[in-house]
């Protein structure tokens, strides 16, 4: 539930800028398709990031140092309810501890972490920390695969006559219409023409607002043309989570 301030505290793992662009324009259009009296704009408002310390954000692949109520370090054990750890489950395990030893814990903890091809096996991580283990907020993991411009490129509609012929000349070009198949893109090498940071920059420039056209139209389009490059999961988690807190 909201705090005293109104706000929902969203605890922010991610990669990049490009997630928080990512997820700052997501998170709010969920949100308020959810609830029927909510606007974007005040969604927005409402989901707050916070990061560890008074930070906006964690990053991946940072390290923090865990430390219980006695301040002695923590160990980071090797297994899970007696298993051993997926790909991983370690780093999200330690991400997440730190979180719940903040004084005032988020209410959600929100990992975007690119696939970059092995979507499953990262998945598998994350899904074993949030299964064996018991937090004390909700857990949503966003994996775009390959990586988060193929979210941008799943909702990319052509605007105009220019946008129009660009799209044909990469669809030519690819053999396959990025924004019909985003997950067909790849992270590496960066130099090869499906490359999504250089098929989503041919399509958009990069500007901030064609990037945030991308992510405008119907929600349930979007999750079906980004499915398979993990999309739809994100949007169907997020709106349960969502439809929790707000």
């Amino acid at each position: 539930m909201a705090d005293r301030a109104g706000h929902v505290r969203v605890g922010w793992i991610r990669e990049d800028a490009t997630h928080d662009a990512l997820m700052d324009r997501l998170l709010p259009r969920i949100a308020a398709d959810e609830v029927d009296w909510l606007e974007v704009e005040d969604a927005a408002h409402i989901l707050k990031r916070v990061g560890l310390g008074g930070a906006p954000h964690l990053d991946v692949k940072a390290t923090p140092h865990l430390r219980g109520p006695d301040g002695r370090r923590l160990k980071d054990r090797g297994h899970i309810a007696g298993r051993r750890l997926e790909p991983e489950a370690r780093m999200w395990r330690r991400a997440l501890l730190a979180f719940q030893a903040e004084a005032d814990p988020p209410d959600i903890v929100l990992i975007c972490r690119d696939g970059d091809g092995y979507a499953r096996t990262r998945r598998a991580g994350f899904e074993q920390v949030a299964r064996d283990l018991s937090w004390p907020f909700d857990l949503l993991l966003a994996m775009p695969d390959p990586e988060a411009e193929a979210w941008f490129v799943a909702g990319f509609v052509p605007a105009d006559d220019d946008e129009r012929r660009a799209l044909d000349a990469l669809t030519r070009a690819l053999s396959f219409d990025p924004t019909a198949q985003p997950h067909r893109l790849t992270a590496h090498p960066n130099d090869a023409p499906t490359d999504a940071k250089r098929v989503c920059e041919r399509l958009t420039a990069n500007a901030p607002g064609r990037l945030a056209a991308c992510l405008a139209g119907p929600l349930d389009a979007l999750a079906a043309r980004g499915e398979a490059a993990g999309l739809k999961v994100f949007v169907d988690d997020a709106r349960a989570i969502l439809r929790r807190h707000i």
